[in-house]
């Protein structure tokens, strides 16, 4: 591979991790964001965190595991 060939990969990847970041913002920055998708906004953090730390804590080889073998669920509570 060509150091060009490798260059124009990295640039078209850079362009599409950036493009829908920014297009997205520079449609809304002229328009106001309503009240109640603010509040909806702040729902998405914890949801997201609960998401990703559920099956850690209460799923141990695929089944829901509450018994107090469970050590990550115990150490959660502590």
């Amino acid at each position: 591979m060509s150091q060009t060939y490798i260059l124009c990969v990295i640039l078209i990847m850079a362009l599409t991790g950036f493009l829908p970041r920014v297009i997205p913002m520079a449609i809304i920055r002229k328009h106001p964001i309503p009240h109640w998708f603010k509040v909806w906004l702040t729902f998405v953090p914890p949801a997201i965190f609960g998401a990703l730390v559920f099956p850690d804590i209460f799923l141990t080889e695929g089944h829901l595991n509450l018994s107090l073998h469970n050590i990550p669920l115990l150490t959660t509570l502590l």
